[in-house]
């Protein structure tokens, strides 16, 4: 019992909690947190309009599905956000988020990851896993380590094939 009430009574109290931006202002966890700091997510291309690039942080098992017309290398997605945020890594759900169709789409390989307005970024391995896997950006060992900035990007520079489809999908990231 006690530990309900806690739990209660912390969540009331979370609301209001603050931070402070780099200014000094003050401003709520909600807007401050990566995933609530969102202010525009894009991709080069979208297979259709229900395999949407806002499906990769809806929190369900539909899936973002690139539209290139080939295998999905070289295209890309971007997040930018509202205030800057520290990284250290994402957490990703490779490929589409049914399990019947998980290898019948390609799946993503490697990324490489674009901080801000870099020009040349970090290449990240996946698994080809049908769970959701944590992945660290190279240089970011410890909590404390970060990487700051307004945006990421991730380019496909290498697949796994899929068994019937050219698909490259992605069901789920949480930065």
């Amino acid at each position: 019992m006690k530990n309900i009430l806690f739990i209660i009574l912390a969540f009331f109290l979370s609301r209001y909690v603050f931070c402070y931006d780099y200014e000094g202002t003050k401003i709520y966890p909600q807007e401050y947190f990566p995933q609530t700091n969102i202010k525009k997510i894009s991709a080069s291309s979208v297979l259709e309009e229900r395999y949407k690039i806002e499906n990769l942080i809806d929190k369900t098992w539909q899936s973002w599905a690139e539209g290139s017309g080939g295998d999905g290398v070289g295209e890309s997605f971007s997040v930018e956000f509202k205030l800057p945020v520290k990284l250290g890594g994402f957490i990703l759900k490779n490929g589409y988020g049914q399990l019947d169709y998980f290898y019948k789409n390609n799946r993503v390989k490697s990324f490489e990851v674009l901080f801000d307005n870099e020009t040349s970024g970090r290449i990240i391995k996946t698994n080809d896993t049908f769970e959701h896997e944590w992945y660290n950006f190279p240089g970011t060992v410890y909590v404390s380590d970060y990487i700051e900035c307004t945006k990421i990007t991730f380019i496909i520079r290498e697949i796994y094939p899929g068994t019937h489809y050219n698909d490259t999908c992605i069901a789920e990231m949480n930065l």
